[in-house]
């Protein structure tokens, strides 16, 4: 049976590992609302200081090159 679990909603300190043991297959919500945060801070006021939070480019990259096997 596939879990769809929306962290967003949910207690931060559950880890990926209970989420998992509970059957948790996909997480999702929170990343979205950041999203949402991020477009209405543009349209509203213009600006842009969502990026302050915003992981660095580096690290985003690696994540993908150990992805990858790299």
């Amino acid at each position: 049976m596939l879990f769809n679990h929306a962290m967003g909603f949910a207690d931060p300190t559950l880890t990926v590992e209970q989420l998992s043991a509970a059957g948790v297959k996909r997480v999702g919500g929170a990343m979205e609302r950041h999203a949402c945060y991020a477009a209405r801070e543009m349209k509203e006021m213009g600006s842009f200081t969502y990026v302050r939070d915003l992981t660095p480019v580096k690290h985003v990259r690696a994540a993908f090159a150990a992805a990858k096997g790299k």
